[in-house]
């Protein structure tokens, strides 16, 4: 509707490094419009008179000028926003939303374009000079993944401080990565804004490098870099094990550890994860249901020929006494148990509320000290480092076209 359009036209007037170039009431119009002015970014309701904007962002992004496209919609409908997803649309907002939050996308999707245009390869670019060639790591990257098969026990929790540990412990280069891509916590654990997240890889795949991987990868609490999941668990099946395995590949040149957190289903993104892992850690607490899905889990990995040395089995909440043993867990899973976490929920509790891991907040405590030991334990001795990072972008359009300075 045009007051629709004329109210979003005179928000988007306080940003000061925004221009709306051009607007449309329809789609056909919107298609017309977008190839002669060649915008940043188009800004589009899904609800359009003819053609839906849908159907108009899939034109828009499968052609030139493959204007980035932001959808809104009043329905905020997973099947909407999935299709809106495949469409190629890089963000949905759903009304209402503030000038903020519409500022906010139209620059974040701006900001991920130009890394992409950065990231294309080059007609048969030149050789660079030696000394002009970024240094390589030597070795590649020690992955630790963190498994459990049943959820709310702490996964989480150990995989974002035994990054962090690893990180003070070794000083060297360590990522985390959130591969429980429907309902991953590090974000929230982290107190981290998840604008920036493994999505975008996916739509900018194959054109990705270490620059623009780890421009998406925010600094935590802790002194590590974190790549999270998607925003939206309908996200979660557009990431592939072909994205995992090249995320992975890249991270492994560019830091010396990288600690993953995986969903408990067993799908072909922590499968992906689990063949490149160096060390698994299998977490259990001592209660039946912990312990009898943590069997199973080790079934598969025995058949996949992962097993031996690389998994170890981790126990939270060792010192309960409202479960079954230490001894009748390494009797059920018919392996050691490699870390014994002690039962501390108020440290676990401050943790979470402040939003810092537990090893930084409160070192002295033994729950801390236990997972240090395990961290040290993981790594061998420190290896050099590779360090290369990313930067970003500017313009933008709305059904129409802003400048993003």
């Amino acid at each position: 509707m045009p007051s629709t359009v004329d109210n979003l036209v005179k928000l988007l007037s306080f940003e000061s490094d925004m221009e709306v170039v051009g607007t449309a009431l329809n789609a056909e119009a919107a298609i017309a419009e977008v190839r002669r002015l060649t915008p940043d970014v188009v800004l589009m309701d899904v609800n359009m008179p003819g053609m839906d904007g849908i159907k108009a962002t899939q034109a828009m992004t499968g052609e030139p000028p493959y204007a980035p496209v932001v959808l809104m919609s009043v329905q905020e409908d997973r099947e909407y926003l999935r299709r809106a997803m495949q469409a190629g649309a890089r963000e949905f907002l759903v009304k209402p939303f503030s000038g903020d939050e519409l500022a906010g996308a139209l620059r974040r999707v701006n900001q991920l374009e130009r890394l992409k245009r950065v990231n294309l390869p080059a007609a048969a670019p030149a050789e660079p000079p030696a000394a002009e060639v970024a240094p390589r790591r030597t070795a590649a990257g020690r992955v630790i993944l963190v498994f459990s098969g049943k959820g709310g026990i702490g996964k989480s929790l150990l995989a974002v401080n035994l990054a962090a540990a690893m990180a003070k412990e070794t000083s060297q280069r360590t990522a985390l990565v959130d591969l429980d891509l429907q309902f991953g916590d590090l974000g929230v654990l982290l107190g981290l804004d998840s604008s920036r997240n493994i999505y975008q890889v996916v739509e900018a795949f194959p054109n990705i490098d270490a620059e623009f991987v780890e421009a998406l990868m925010p600094k935590a609490p802790g002194g590590l870099q974190v790549l999270l999941g998607p925003q939206s668990p309908e996200f979660a099946d557009l990431v592939t094990a072909e994205h995992a395995r090249a995320i992975l590949e890249i991270l492994q040149e560019n830091f010396d550890n990288i600690v993953v957190d995986t969903s408990s289903h067993l799908g072909e993104v922590t499968l992906e994860a689990l063949e490149r892992a160096n060390s698994i850690l299998v977490l259990v607490d001592l209660g039946l249901p912990a312990v009898k899905e943590a069997k199973l889990a080790l079934r598969v990995f025995h058949r996949l020929g992962i097993q031996g040395d690389r998994i170890k089995v981790v126990v939270n909440r060792a010192d309960s006494t409202l479960g079954i043993t230490l001894a009748q867990v390494e009797s059920s899973l018919e392996t050691k148990v490699t870390a014994r976490l002690p039962n501390d929920s108020k440290t676990v509790l401050k943790s979470i509320q402040r939003a810092e891991p537990f090893v930084d907040l409160l070192p002295n405590a033994e729950i801390s000290r236990s997972v240090r030991e395990l961290a040290i334990s993981l790594v061998p001795l420190p290896a050099a480092g590779g360090s290369r990072a990313g930067q970003a972008g500017r313009k933008v359009g709305f059904w129409s076209r802003t400048s993003a300075g």
